[in-house]
């Protein structure tokens, strides 16, 4: 996909090498709900691009977590410091510490802990192989949505998964979410699956499912490069897959508890990210170069003492395979007194009309 409005891939997690195992970012986050918070999947995937750039060729990253400790910012870059934490023959190991500004003295708002893992296809291991729930399987089970809906005909996610975003009138902010740079990511209309589908002895909310459609946003002249299928590049397209990840992600929480409506405190405290199988099939583009479409299957597993567990399956659309695992632990905190929630909205349809068209460029 090429879109002169939206920032492409490359150009959104570039870096810049400050020192040894330092890297800074370029271009700015995204403000997530408006205001100048920066996404969280921003500093997810830039840290374990800037992880990357500290292995040996032929490693590509298998696994991720990643711990939210203050709210970032899109008005200061992120400054990534890398920590080499072990190397072996088929393993590298990694942790990244993110702060912004003046912070290095201070605590970071983000720490993760990466494995890189080198491909092996050896003839003296049986190569075991399996996923839990084949494609067939999918598409059975949302056949009464995906027989009616293309990826790219699917609306864009919206800027906050919450009824405040859709009842705001405020032009500024909806052309800002309309530039939301990197991935291209579609929300699927999944009111004809979830009011269906309720499992007679499960909670409602574990029943409910959620999916978003997304794919690469590359430029004619980072097309020819991210084709490629060398580690760095791989590792490009699996921090691709990072970002996409965590859009929205908490919103299903509570949206699955029937009170979206109601949200005071939504935020990510951990999320975590496994890879399955060849890393060759985290790309991202067709032979051609033509971006690719997955979709993430979400759900909520858990919610308890003020928090919510997200899960989701990352699926190849074209190929059928599970590409990712993934699951997020977050802070969700709905007030008894709904009195109190208007307030809140208050907050931040004031923030969502504080946005102007933010400039890339730090």
């Amino acid at each position: 996909m090429t879109d002169a409005k939206r920032l492409p891939w490359l150009r959104l997690m570039a870096l810049k090498q400050t020192d040894k195992d330092v890297y800074e970012s370029v271009h700015r986050a995204w403000p997530s709900s408006g205001g100048n918070r920066a996404f969280g999947g921003h500093v997810y995937a830039q840290s374990a691009i800037a992880a990357s750039k500290t292995v040996e060729d032929g490693l590509v990253i298998h696994n991720i977590t990643g711990h939210f400790i203050l709210g970032g910012s899109v008005l200061a870059p992120f400054v990534y410091h890398v920590r080499r934490i072990g190397d072996g023959r088929s393993f590298s190991w990694r942790t990244v510490e993110v702060f912004q500004g003046s912070q290095p003295s201070a605590r970071p708002c983000f720490v993760a802990t990466i494995s890189f893992k080198r491909y092996e296809e050896s003839k003296s291991w049986i190569p075991l192989e399996h996923q839990a729930e084949t494609f067939e399987d999918f598409t059975k089970t949302y056949s009464s949505i995906l027989d009616r809906t293309k990826p790219e005909e699917t609306p864009l996610a919206p800027g906050a998964d919450a009824p405040w975003w859709y009842n705001a009138n405020n032009d500024a902010w909806r052309v800002t979410n309309d530039m939301f740079p990197g991935v291209d990511i579609r929300k699927v209309d999944m009111s004809g699956h979830n009011e269906t589908s309720r499992h007679p002895t499960r909670h409602p909310a574990a029943g409910r499912r959620q999916l978003c459609f997304y794919r690469l946003i590359v430029d004619a002249e980072s097309r020819e490069l991210l084709n490629k299928t060398t580690s760095e590049i791989l590792n490009l397209h699996a921090a691709a897959h990072l970002y996409a990840s965590d859009r929205n992600s908490l919103f299903l929480i509570p949206r699955a508890h029937g009170l979206a409506d109601r949200i005071a405190v939504l935020a990510s405290l951990s999320h975590t990210v496994i890879f399955h199988g060849d890393p060759a099939r985290l790309k991202m583009l067709d032979e051609q170069g033509n971006p690719i479409w997955f979709v993430q299957e979400a759900w909520t597993s858990n919610s308890g003492a003020g928090r919510g567990c997200h899960e989701s399956r990352l699926w190849n659309y074209k190929s059928g395979r599970v590409v990712a695992s993934t699951i997020q632990d977050g802070m969700v905190r709905i007030p008894r007194d709904p009195g109190r929630v208007p307030k809140y909205y208050q907050q931040a349809e004031t923030a969502l009309q504080s946005v102007s068209n933010p400039s890339p460029k730090l």
